[in-house]
């Protein structure tokens, strides 16, 4: 039976492989491991050097089967034996199925090539997995521009400067920002780059530079925003209901991610919503892409819009599925709406109790048919200031609604602690940030530095109840495109 030797240093990086970085037993089969190092070899250009054919060293080396690399000998299709002549055929410009003894020298030259690269460039003890993702199964990046290698280059002449040991991995080009990727060498250049934001921009003459972390093992970025002219805004339009899962109840989409992927999240597992971002912010556009969300999609849900403005949403008079029939825009008005709100809450639960009912599906489940009401108050701190009523009964519905199918989308240009009170932050622990004026009206809504970096004009970061914060740029929304939602949710079977 042919054999493939390896020399003992390959059989200890295999056996440390094994098992500090794919997690599985030193005694599994090493086939496997033999073929991803094969794989990694072939993505170089240059043959392997005849010195690996040298398996000499000190202890006991290893020895694969043919049969277990290739297959040799299986039944098809488990016997690959011939893509991998053909693979290396093609590499090394020889025909080696009639050339045996050349195949096999070739296939342990790349395997054993394959094997000092993993060694050379991947920890000990680090997720081997996220090693393979970022150096081998990474989609290919288009080639960086002229711009993109300037930026590069005075990037890392200035993270040099801080005392920051970093490599640049690749650069992600979004709608209005680049995203530059970078490896840390350990934690302490984390907390240096993390820190240096401002020195940063004194350095390099970029302004609003943003500070991404969690993006893997050792990985962080820094958003460099392009000038305005240079942005792309994404349309309403691009957004159906195919984008969505269908696992989402109340599915909605307030924009796309930095590289123009559209951002869903399902609105009744947030449960609720607190939206917040100073004048020219997007905030009142993000709003329209939310109600565009949820009527886009056919489902049983109700809507109550309040606009103490009296401005941004008179476009949904006339919406058939407005729990209330109209929009409401007087303070006193809104505050009654929102008391009746609370008694329906309650005449819920007292509806889910005698059906022996936790929640709002499990209470459908079993003949219910109660429709889900998603409120959408445009301007909190005027509402507030005006009706203390108001403000007790969001609170009320915040603590307690979300069982009931109510759900509340709460946004304010004044993200202070008087509009968003503590009894309110702690219910609604789900945030969209828009562009701020300080640090400090930053942590407020989203707890954490980062929205007054952002660019206005719908840029946003989305925290929702669970996961990573999000970089989000709005969609544009226009009266036209409320007109034909408005047409289409209508047009479907009326709820009343």
């Amino acid at each position: 039976m042919e054999k493939i030797y390896l020399s003992p240093e390959d059989r200890i990086f295999i056996n440390d492989l094994a098992k500090r970085g794919l997690k599985i037993a030193v005694s599994s089969p090493q086939w496997h491991i033999a073929r991803l190092a094969l794989a990694r070899s072939l993505q170089i250009d240059n043959p392997p050097e005849e010195s690996l054919d040298d398996i000499t060293g000190e202890g006991k080396g290893s020895e694969l089967h043919l049969s277990q690399v290739t297959g040799q000998g299986k039944e098809k299709p488990e016997d690959l034996t011939d893509y991998f002549r053909l693979l290396l055929s093609e590499y090394h410009g020889e025909d080696l199925f009639t050339d045996n003894q050349s195949f096999i020298r070739y296939l342990r030259r790349h395997i054993r090539r394959g094997l000092k690269e993993f060694r050379n460039s991947w920890r000990s003890g680090y997720d081997f997995h996220d090693y393979l993702y970022q150096e081998m199964f990474h989609p290919a990046e288009p080639p960086m521009t002229k711009m993109d290698i300037e930026q590069s280059e005075r990037l890392n002449t200035a993270l040099t400067e801080l005392g920051v040991r970093a490599t640049h991995l690749e650069v992600i080009t979004g709608p209005r920002l680049d995203r530059h990727v970078f490896r840390l060498k350990d934690a302490t250049d984390f907390d240096r780059f993390r820190k240096g934001l401002d020195q940063l921009e004194f350095l390099t003459g970029y302004k609003l530079l943003s500070f991404v972390g969690g993006l893997g093992e050792r990985q962080v970025a820094l958003d460099v925003p392009r000038s305005e002219n240079e942005w792309h805004f994404h349309k309403i339009e691009e957004l159906t209901s195919e984008r969505f899962s269908r696992k989402e109840i109340i599915p909605v989409s307030p924009g796309v991610d930095v590289v123009g992927n559209i951002e869903a999240f399902d609105l009744t597992e947030t449960p609720h919503l607190f939206v917040a971002g100073t004048t020219g912010s997007g905030k009142s556009v993000c709003l329209h892409s939310l109600i565009y969300s949820i009527l886009l999609k056919p489902e049983n849900v109700r809507l109550v819009l309040a606009d103490p403005k009296h401005v941004e949403f008179a476009p949904y008079t006339g919406l058939n599925c407005l729990w209330n029939d109209k929009v409401v825009s007087e303070a006193l008005e809104i505050a009654d709406v929102l008391e009746a709100l609370v008694l329906e809450m309650e005449n819920r639960q007292d509806l889910l109790l005698n059906a022996n009912a936790n929640n709002i599906e499990q209470g459908n489940e079993v003949g219910l048919a109660l429709p889900r009401i998603v409120v959408v108050i445009e301007e909190l701190a005027d509402l507030f200031l005006q009706e203390d009523r108001a403000e007790k009964a969001c609170i009320r519905l915040a603590q307690k609604a979300r069982a009931t199918g109510i759900h509340l989308i709460l946004a304010t240009q004044r993200p202070d602690a008087e509009t968003f009170p503590g009894l309110l932050r702690s219910n609604i622990p789900s945030r969209i940030a828009l562009s701020v004026r300080t640090l400090r009206e930053s942590k407020i809504i989203i707890e954490q530095a980062g929205a007054e970096r952002l660019l206005g004009k719908g840029d946003m970061i989305i925290r929702l109840i669970q996961g990573q914060p999000i970089r989000v740029q709005g969609f544009n929304v226009n009266k036209e495109d409320i007109a034909s939602i408005i047409a289409f949710a209508n047009s479907r079977v009326d709820l009343s």
